[in-house]
């Protein structure tokens, strides 16, 4: 099957990386990077530090859904989070989000 079928894309804003709290350091290494299939997504970030990980989606900007926080114990720094059962023709946004271990947010925007 073609890889477009399901087409999974990051909002534009996402290379502005955010961390709520700039005292904090504590931002995302990597961009975020999504590897997809006919009706699945893998996505793949870092970050400066050891960190949950979590992903924000759906077809709309308000992305109604999201994964559980994942990577908590163990905490990461590489984070990749799978997304299944797309739906195919479908062009879906999402944005990343880790939390260290004092619960410092940090997401793409």
């Amino acid at each position: 099957m073609s890889l477009l079928f399901t087409l999974l894309v990051m909002r534009e804003t996402a290379r502005h990386l955010l961390a709520l709290d700039p005292g904090v350091d504590f931002s995302l290494s990597t961009e975020p990077a999504v590897t997809v299939t006919s009706n699945s997504a893998e996505i793949t970030w870092g970050t400066s530090k050891s960190a949950s990980s979590q992903v924000y989606y759906g077809a709309t900007d308000s992305m109604g859904s999201m994964t559980e926080k994942m990577n908590t114990t163990p905490m990461v720094t590489g984070h990749t989070v799978s997304l299944t059962s797309l739906a195919p023709c479908t062009v879906y946004v999402y944005k990343v989000a880790s939390y260290d271990e004092a619960e410092n947010f940090v997401e793409s925007t």
